[in-house]
């Protein structure tokens, strides 16, 4: 088999080593025959003669036609390669071109099987990520965009590293972002018809639940080119039974004030999701602690609809005689996942606050009862606690 470096059309000029017997057969000799008998013992002679002679001829242009094809093959970059072994090749003989729609939304933070879905969606990105060699193309779309925006996407080399996931795990962070499947399913279109190759693989992996997917009349133009393309389609979804239940997780919660004074009010902004496929009704706990002790515990009802979020406004106050750090902790009880139902936070409490008051330095101008009066330091506390 022979295997092209360089550029294709030097191959055509392979043709130049049949001009040696072209150009022999076209002004070869031709005699003709007379016969008579004196001429016998001359017509031998010249019979052996033209044996030997006929031979050197194939021999001269069979090395000059060698000599072409080496030359024509030396100038294209050709070189001869070994027939690859039997599972070499895991996609077939050819190039493959490999589009990967990969979820990074945030419902792959949810259980699988020992881990999560994020965990399982990387495995099995590793393991298409290996088949890949020399000549062939890979591209990941991110499932994950802001509305009105094209999604994110990242072409590793060919073959791909074994670190390059680590290398790239800021960009497949998962985004508390909408899945644009369209959108998706529109680039992935257009990278095929930009890239040629004679193997073409379309790979969805991730999870269904929780998207907001198009409708089946918008993707049958898109199916239809893709099918008209070559593409193959394959569809790893990654998700649990127990998927179909409902779920509340913490997704993220901010506080209002680093380290406040005693007795200021601070609040604990909590956003709730439910990434099931039913309305989940659950409870939350929240609590505030101090070396241990438990200054305040509060439990509240929540339900949330499935794949909506909700924001609560969790609002504390350390006490006057509290010092060092306050630990908060918020846990949806009474869920069917419970390592994404808690969440805790370190607050540390300032012990005093030092207050600056600019005097002017002609004290005639201004009384003295306006720059001692104590509501310029009331003003100062209430301006740094909001």
């Amino acid at each position: 088999m022979i295997s092209a470096t360089g550029p294709g059309t030097f191959v055509w000029w392979l043709s130049a080593a049949a001009l040696p017997p072209l150009i022999y057969w076209l002004y070869r000799r031709r005699r003709t025959v007379m016969n008579w008998s004196a001429n016998l013992i001359l017509r031998q002679t010249i019979r052996q003669e033209g044996r030997k002679k006929l031979w050197q001829a194939v021999v001269i242009i069979a090395l000059r036609s060698l000599a072409i094809a080496s030359a024509v093959l030396s100038l294209a970059g050709l070189v001869w390669v070994r027939p690859p072994p039997a599972g070499a090749l895991p996609h077939g003989e050819g190039t493959l071109h490999q589009i990967v729609l990969l979820d990074n939304t945030r419902s792959m933070i949810l259980r699988h099987g020992t881990g999560s879905r994020e965990d399982e969606m990387r495995s099995r990105l590793a393991m298409l990520l290996k088949r890949l060699r020399h000549g062939d193309h890979c591209d990941i779309v991110l499932l994950a965009s802001a509305p009105g925006s094209r999604p994110a996407m990242l072409s590793p080399p060919c073959p791909v590293p074994d670190d390059w996931i680590g290398r790239h795990c800021a960009e497949l962070e998962l985004q508390e972002l909408p899945a644009a499947v369209a959108d998706a399913l529109q680039t992935a279109a257009e990278r095929f018809n930009a890239v040629s190759a004679r193997n073409r693989h379309l790979i969805w992996l991730g999870d269904l639940s929780g998207k907001d997917l198009p409708r089946l009349d918008e993707l049958r133009p898109l199916k239809r080119e893709l099918q008209a393309m070559g593409v193959k389609t394959v569809a790893y979804e990654i998700r649990d039974r127990a998927a179909e239940k409902p779920n509340i997780a913490i997704a993220r919660g901010e506080l209002s004030s680093g380290a406040p004074l005693p007795g200021w009010v601070c609040h604990l902004y909590l956003s709730l999701r439910n990434y099931g496929r039913q309305s989940a009704s659950s409870s939350l706990v929240f609590q505030v602690l101090n070396a241990g002790k438990v200054l305040e515990n509060r439990r509240m009802p929540i339900e949330i609809k499935p794949g909506e979020q909700q924001t609560l406004d969790l609002a504390f106050s350390p006490p006057p005689d509290v010092e060092g750090r306050l630990e908060l902790k918020a846990e949806a009880v009474d869920e069917s996942y419970p390592f994404d139902n808690s969440r805790q936070w370190i607050l540390p409490v300032k012990p005093k606050l030092n207050v600056l008051l600019v005097v002017p330095a002609d004290e005639d101008s201004v009384p003295r009862t306006l720059w001692r009066d104590s509501r310029y330091v009331e003003l100062a506390l209430l301006a740094a606690e909001r």
